[in-house]
């Protein structure tokens, strides 16, 4: 079934997978309705297509490689394709640098949060996710900052723990099962609801559940769901 707790089973996306999918998001693109704007798995794909639906975007650049040193490929490397018989809805971070368990401040999460609830570009929003997470979070997007340019996260408003060890729980060992134990040991799981509301008053049903990594100094987010899980 290839559940195994590493990530030997996973794939890097292939160019046609990755071709088809920007097909599929370029005709979104062409539908009059908001948050159908999608993207590829890999960031030459994801500029491409933010060039094609006319949002602000880094120059085009034919492979992760060439892309522009907004996206740089040491901190955005196409992701992988989740080990089978997950049912995974999305796929998995590249291990390509990867720091294992590593220290993580309320503040750094704060400001990776608030980026993303503040991003006035789709650009600008793609630069607080891993790719694994880029069709998901364009074809979520509205064009506007989630919560307004007034709100701001503080410390109180989130939980921070390390993915891996006993305070993974439950959801560390779904996400290894998805994409590997190298991935959930370099992980960290932050939960929030909303800015100016602190986590313990949170309702556990519209909670935000993340999982966020560093790669190349860079912290981005590469799980999301509707929530508290752990």
């Amino acid at each position: 079934m290839g559940l195994g707790g590493d990530t030997a089973g996973l794939e890097v996306k292939s160019c046609k997978t990755c071709l088809d999918l920007m097909l599929e998001f370029q005709e979104r693109c062409r539908r009059p309705r908001p948050g159908t704007l999608g993207t590829s798995l890999a960031a030459a794909g994801a500029i491409a297509l933010l060039v094609s639906c006319g949002a602000p975007a880094p120059p085009r650049a034919h492979s992760p490689a060439a892309a522009s040193p907004s996206f740089a490929p040491a901190a955005y490397p196409p992701p992988l394709t989740p080990n089978p018989g997950v049912g995974a809805s999305q796929d998995c971070p590249a291990p390509t640098g990867l720091q294992q368990q590593p220290n993580g401040s309320i503040k750094e999460f704060v400001q990776l949060v608030g980026a993303e609830s503040e991003a006035t570009s789709l650009a600008a929003l793609l630069h607080s996710y891993d790719p694994a997470l880029w069709p998901a979070e364009a074809s979520a997007w509205t064009g506007t900052p989630e919560f307004g340019p007034r709100a701001r996260f503080t410390a109180i408003d989130l939980r921070a723990v390390p993915a891996w060890g006993p305070s993974g729980g439950l959801l560390a060992g779904l996400l290894t099962r998805m994409c590997g134990q190298p991935t959930v040991d370099a992980s960290w799981l932050v939960y929030f609801c909303a800015p100016g509301t602190p986590f313990e008053r949170c309702d556990p049903g519209i909670t935000a559940t993340t999982a966020v990594l560093e790669r190349a100094g860079t912290w981005l987010t590469w799980y999301s769901a509707s929530g508290y899980q752990s």
